[in-house]
């Protein structure tokens, strides 16, 4: 293990547990406080730290390296837990880009909800009864789903010698995306 493999695995480490950490208490405190204030607004909090838990523990599994090549930006899959097994590898990278997306969408929603009750919107409140959550996680979840599903069709997963690009023994996931077709994905969704 070189010096900056270990550095930047101390780093991973301390940086999920200083996100672990917070999160789960901010859920705790959300669901068993009395103040009324937060306890309309308990869910949104917790779905976002939830969230923000779940992202945490992708990335320091996957434990990227990003490489800035000519035309295309690379990007290790480092993480101990992973780099053997490249299927693990991609499902936790497609997992993580999928709540990387859901984390976008998250936070409009907690400003709508505020807006809805303190303007008495009756109309956006049914979208958060239990009816309109559920309708809401479907279709975010399946917007999220199919945007990282167009990211995967256009970004090239391959095996390759760590060794001659980072030091790291092994073979290990290198996801490549083109500057073009990130370009070019963007400008798809919008």
């Amino acid at each position: 293990m070189t010096l900056m493999e270990a550095i930047l695995t101390v780093n991973t480490a301390l940086t999920s547990v200083l996100s672990v950490v917070p999160n789960t208490m901010v859920i705790v405190l959300a669901c068993t406080t009395r103040v009324h204030e937060i306890r309309q607004y308990r869910w949104i909090i917790a779905a976002q730290s939830a969230l923000e838990i779940t992202t945490s523990v992708a990335l320091s599994l996957l434990n990227l390296t990003l490489y800035n090549g000519r035309n295309g930006l690379l990007m290790f899959v480092c993480g101990a837990g992973v780099r053997h097994s490249i299927p693990l590898s991609v499902t936790i990278f497609a997992i993580y880009c999928v709540m990387v997306i859901l984390g976008i969408f998250t936070h409009p929603l907690a400003f709508l909800y505020r807006y809805a009750y303190i303007c008495s919107k009756e109309r956006l409140k049914s979208l958060f009864t239990l009816r309109g959550a559920i309708i809401l996680t479907s279709f975010f979840v399946t917007f999220s789903c199919l945007f990282a599903y167009g990211l995967w069709q256009r970004t090239r997963i391959a095996v390759y010698d760590a060794i001659s690009y980072t030091g790291i023994e092994g073979t290990t996931v290198v996801i490549s995306i083109d500057y073009e077709v990130l370009i070019c994905i963007f400008l798809y969704f919008l």
